[in-house]
């Protein structure tokens, strides 16, 4: 049984969780189309799959599966959709290659809407930022700073 402090990190944690969650939803999400409407023609999940894509420069459907573990029915829906609005590309492998691999890349229009996606989420997050006191913004700073330090270990 973890001791009380170790219980005060978590809860602590699972505010932060909550906190983040509710300023993405108020935020950031509200970008995204749902239902048509939305500042983008891409649903969230959308927009992680093309980070990630981007991220990985080529990558299969099981990669990006791993990575968002959803399943591969539910990807396959919005890859597809991102395929035939011309955002990815479906590349397959050479002869000597496995055959089954489907790669997934960027085009051009991806990248594009991906950046357009990225300036308004740098815009969002500056509205914030800059709506804090110099005291929270180098609190907001150094916090993120050490989460990340702590996370990506």
């Amino acid at each position: 049984m973890a001791d009380k402090k170790t219980n005060e990190v978590s809860l602590q944690f699972l505010g932060l969780i909550i906190n983040l969650t509710h300023w993405l939803h108020g935020k950031y999400f509200k970008e995204f189309n749902i239902n048509g409407k939305g500042n983008t023609g891409l649903t969230d999940r959308q927009f992680t799959i093309l980070i990630l894509v981007h991220q990985f420069k080529q990558c299969t459907l099981s990669d990006l599966q791993r990575h968002l573990n959803v399943s591969s029915s539910s990807l396959s829906i919005g890859v597809s959709k991102l395929v035939k609005e011309g955002y990815l590309i479906r590349n397959y492998p050479s002869e000597e290659d496995d055959r089954r691999k489907i790669y997934l890349s960027m085009t051009q229009k991806g990248v594009g809407v991906l950046t357009e996606a990225y300036e308004r989420i740098i815009y969002i997050f500056g509205e914030f930022y800059e709506s804090l006191t110099s005291d929270k913004k180098k609190d907001f700073e150094e916090g993120i700073s050490k989460l990340n330090a702590v996370i990506s270990e």
